[in-house]
């Protein structure tokens, strides 16, 4: 008899390991975007387009960073205790933000807006409180990072 528990203590310890992996949070980088209405951003012109974009990137890589944390914790956890907690709020707000970032990608198509445009590479102009209706493209320029440079239009000064 204690034979037979001497050679099943390995198979149960095994499949307390393998019960602690099926628990595991999903890495990051499996976790696809969730669908999101353009509606949310048809009203947007490319330049707050390209700001929203930026923020949601941003907020992307600290959800994708806090997922990794996660996954790690529960690694260390399932190591100790054969178990690790499942996905948490982190994978759900992930699937979120990639999902708007998907909906915002697919209004800058429509509008064709460049895509690889990011906020802050418009050249520095001083507007001497002259009022910015929106940005053209400075063709064929681009700036340190490799992406396009925008100007700035001004509203027309009224003639005296």
């Amino acid at each position: 008899m204690t034979k037979q528990l001497q050679s099943a203590a390995p198979a149960v310890v095994l499949l307390m390991f393998l019960a602690g992996c099926v628990t595991m949070p999903t890495p990051p980088s499996q976790i696809s975007g969730s669908y999101t209405s353009e509606l949310k951003y048809e009203s947007f012109d490319c330049p707050k387009l390209y700001v929203e974009l930026d923020s949601l990137t941003r907020r992307e890589s600290r959800l994708v960073i806090a997922q990794k944390q996660r996954r790690k914790e529960s690694q260390i956890q399932a190591f100790w205790t054969g178990y690790g907690p499942p996905d948490g709020i982190e994978a759900h707000r992930l699937a979120n933000v990639r999902g708007e970032i998907e909906a915002v990608r697919r209004i800058m198509a429509a509008k064709k807006c460049d895509a690889s445009a990011a906020p802050g590479t418009e050249p520095k102009v001083e507007s001497a409180g002259r009022r910015i209706i929106g940005y053209r493209s400075a063709r064929g320029k681009k700036d340190a990072r490799g992406n396009p440079v925008f100007i700035p239009i001004y509203a027309e000064e009224e003639k005296k």
